[in-house]
């Protein structure tokens, strides 16, 4: 069994879910069989689902019932151009909203890199500074623009982190299996 993401608790998994298919409380609620109120205790890790209830969140908001596990929400889905009219639950801010087409899933090691081996401080500075929820990356499919890539690079080089050992560092702790995860398949499936 795969340990869960230490730093994720079902909560904000549940919220990103909820957000990234644009579901209020009360739906998700109904669905589950659930007051509001709990399901609102639930998204703040002040409840813990049953596991009836976690299935049915599963299948209404479409994310894989493994996500449990990993802490990690991956549909594998292809990537695709969003243009600025294009809405998966959460605001982003302009430099990160416009011709989107960098999926979560690509920067994810870069985000755990940052967080358990830099500074578990400068994440949630980070998160804070840029006006996204942490959320919003708890989902690999959730599409952001290559500007947060390079604003993240920038921050590694202003944290002195930018030398050819740290990026070599990086590379080996991005060989996690909730990166890779078949993501060589759909990678070798896609080519023509």
């Amino acid at each position: 069994m795969n340990e869960p993401h230490p730093a994720t608790s079902l909560g904000p998994i549940m919220k990103a879910a909820r957000k990234f298919k644009k579901f209020n409380q009360a739906d998700v609620a109904q669905a589950i069989g659930c007051s509001q109120s709990a399901l609102s205790k639930m998204e703040h890790s002040l409840l813990t689902p049953s596991a009836p209830q976690w299935f049915l969140f599963a299948r209404f908001t479409a994310i894989p019932p493994e996500t449990l596990e990993t802490g990690i929400i991956d549909r594998h889905s292809k990537v695709s151009l969003n243009d600025a009219s294009v809405s998966l639950g959460y605001k982003l801010p302009k430099r990160y909203r416009l011709n989107r087409a960098q999926k979560v899933r690509e920067i994810y090691p870069l985000l755990t890199y940052l967080e358990k081996k830099i500074d578990a401080e400068a994440y949630p500075e980070l998160m804070s500074s840029i006006g996204v929820d942490p959320e919003f990356f708890l989902d690999f499919d959730n599409i952001i623009s290559y500007q947060f890539v390079i604003d993240l690079v920038n921050l590694f080089s202003r944290l002195e982190h930018d030398s050819q050992k740290n990026i070599q560092d990086m590379v080996v702790f991005g060989q996690d299996h909730l990166y890779w995860d078949g993501f060589i398949d759909e990678w070798k499936n896609s080519k023509v």
